[in-house]
């Protein structure tokens, strides 16, 4: 008995944005799990001007054979046709979009084998590839890459490797301490390790800066003048600016977002979503802020997208999962994406 994916046509907004009244999100996907775990819409998912794109777990003719290979699947941002792209491999995370490429991380197809690759496949669909294991060892260790103008940029237990077509191996960083959760900005690729948040330029010029040394932070997103992280409590989010001067607020979100110097958190324990602009009266009091959005269950992986915000939710059971979106209003100037 197969199961069939289940689009909902997408829910209008007809209401102005008043501050404490929250718009209707607009469900563009729900798919059925088994046995209350999580199969079905993975955590992770991308965006583009034109598709939403994630993981999916395809199901047996009979659910007593259990689940399926998973596939790569993309949607257009507005709902309609879900597209296969291609075979996912087992466990696919990290998925990432570079130029015409859609890159995820995933564990290698091969019997018995632990590595985890970095795949990718054409937008548009075509063959999948794996990027060569440059170290050749178990790629287990590996939790984070990035991708950045066709270049993949990744860590091992002590290095920052870039690796481009046709090019040999480029090691950024040496001498570091479990490397891991990578992101870029224009000029920097940034990490955090033992030894606190870090970055590096991305053309290799320069060396190691240290952003911050708080023990156990947790680096959470980067924008054109900041780098946000999290203390090693998970209570608090701090931030430094490329002047020099930082700040705080106390956090108790489950997912959160920057953009256009507003903050944006999801918050399962009262179930909304709410945004904190940054300035010179941003408080470390409290998360505070302004309501976005009422959710439901289990809130997570919020993104935010060309003045609109993306995230999933679970149900209880995590028998169901759901992408869902809204629109927020657009920023007063210049839209800064993490």
């Amino acid at each position: 008995m197969g199961l069939a994916l289940a689009l909902l046509s997408l829910i209008s907004c007809k209401k102005e944005w008043p501050d404490e009244s929250a718009p209707r999100a607009q469900v563009v996907a729900r798919h059925l799990v088994i046995a209350d775990r999580p199969y079905g819409l993975s955590k992770d998912f991308a965006l583009d001007g034109q598709f939403v794109y994630w993981a999916e777990q395809t199901f047996q003719e009979s659910m007593q054979r259990g689940p399926g290979p998973t596939q790569i699947v993309r949607m257009s941002r507005r709902g309609g046709t879900i597209d296969v792209l291609a075979e996912g491999g087992n466990r696919p995370t990290h998925l990432t979009l570079d130029g015409d490429f859609l890159y995820w991380l995933g564990q290698s197809s091969e019997p018995g084998s632990l590595h985890r690759l970095i795949y990718r496949v054409p937008k548009r669909g075509g063959d999948r590839t794996s990027l060569p294991d440059p170290t050749k060892r178990p790629q287990s260790s590996i939790g984070s890459f990035v991708p950045a103008n066709g270049t993949v940029y990744f860590p091992t237990p002590t290095k920052i490797l870039a690796s481009a077509p046709g090019q040999p191996i480029r090691v950024l960083a040496d001498d570091q301490r479990f490397p891991r959760r990578l992101l870029i900005d224009g000029e920097y690729i940034y990490w955090n390790s033992d030894h606190g948040v870090l970055r590096h330029s991305l053309v290799g010029e320069g060396g190691v800066e240290s952003i911050t040394t708080e023990p156990g932070a947790m680096l959470w997103a980067v924008d054109d003048d900041r780098v946000f992280w999290l203390s090693g409590d998970g209570r608090t989010l701090r931030w430094k600016e490329n002047a020099g001067q930082g700040g705080a607020i106390a956090y108790f979100g489950a997912s959160g977002a920057v953009a256009s110097n507003v903050v944006y958190i999801i918050e399962n324990s009262t179930r909304q979503i709410r945004a904190i602009d940054l300035g010179p009266k941003t408080s470390s009091r409290g998360s505070g802020g302004r309501l976005i959005a009422d959710i439901g269950d289990n809130g997570d992986s919020l993104v935010v997208d060309k003045n609109e915000l993306w995230w999933i939710e679970r149900e209880r059971g995590f028998e169901r999962s759901r992408l869902l979106r809204i629109s927020i209003p657009p920023p007063a100037g210049r839209q800064r994406l993490p």
